[in-house]
C-alpha cells in the first residue's frame, strides 16, 4: 500500500465507527429496555454495512481476507453474548437470531476465504501458462471462416424455425377442421 494510499476514506471510516458502535452498544441498550426486534435489527444492520465496508477497503488481499473472517468470528462471538443469555431458548426470534448469524459467520468466512485464495492463486509459482494467442494472417484467416460458418448456421437455423412454424400452423388447421 503506498504512503497516499488509505484503508477507508474518511465517509467509510465514520460509517465504520457508527455501525460499531450500534453493534455493540445498540442491542445492549434495547434488550435491558425488552425490545428484543429493535436489538435484532441494531445488531444485523450495522453488520451489512461492515461486510460491504470491508469488502471495499484498499488492502492487500490477504489482510482484507482476515479481516473479513476476524469480523464473521467477532460478529457471532458478540451474538453469544448479546442475545444468547437474554433471549429464553423457545422463542422464535432467538433460533431466527442464530441462523442469521450463521448466515453472517458463513459470508464472511467465504468472502475471506476466498479473497486469500486468489492471492494464493495469483503468487503460486505452479501456474498453468496462458494460452498462445494466433497472430498474423493465419488469425484473420480463422476469424473469417469463423464468420461464415456462423452465417450460414444462422441461415439454416431461419429455414429450421419456418418449417417448425409451418408445422404448427398445419397440424393447428387440421386440428381446427377437425372439430
Amino acid at each position: 500500500m503506498s504512503k497516499n494510499e488509505h484503508l477507508f476514506t474518511k465517509r467509510r471510516w465514520c460509517i465504520l465507527i457508527i455501525s460499531t458502535l450500534l453493534i455493540v452498544i445498540g442491542p445492549v441498550t434495547l434488550i435491558a429496555f425488552k425490545y428484543f426486534v429493535w436489538a435484532a435489527v441494531s445488531y444485523y444492520l450495522p453488520g451489512v454495512f461492515l461486510f460491504y465496508i470491508l469488502l471495499e477497503m484498499k488492502a492487500e488481499r490477504v489482510m482484507k481476507g482476515v479481516a473479513l473472517i476476524f469480523f464473521g468470528l467477532f460478529y457471532k462471538f458478540l451474538y453469544t453474548f448479546i442475545f444468547q443469555e437474554s433471549l429464553p431458548d423457545t422463542s422464535p426470534l432467538a433460533s431466527y437470531l442464530s441462523i442469521l448469524g450463521d448466515g453472517i459467520l458463513f459470508a464472511c468466512s467465504g468472502a475471506g476465504g476466498s479473497i486469500i485464495a486468489v492471492h494464493g492463486d495469483k503468487s503460486s509459482t505452479d501456474a498453468d501458462p496462458a494460452p498462445a494467442l494466433i497472430t498474423g494472417p493465419d488469425a484473420s484467416v480463422h476469424l473469417h471462416r469463423l464468420l461464415n460458418k456462423t452465417d450460414s448456421l444462422g441461415a439454416k437455423i431461419n429455414v429450421l424455425i419456418w418449417a417448425v412454424g409451418a408445422l404448427l400452423l398445419a397440424l393447428v388447421a387440421v386440428f381446427l377442421l377437425v372439430i
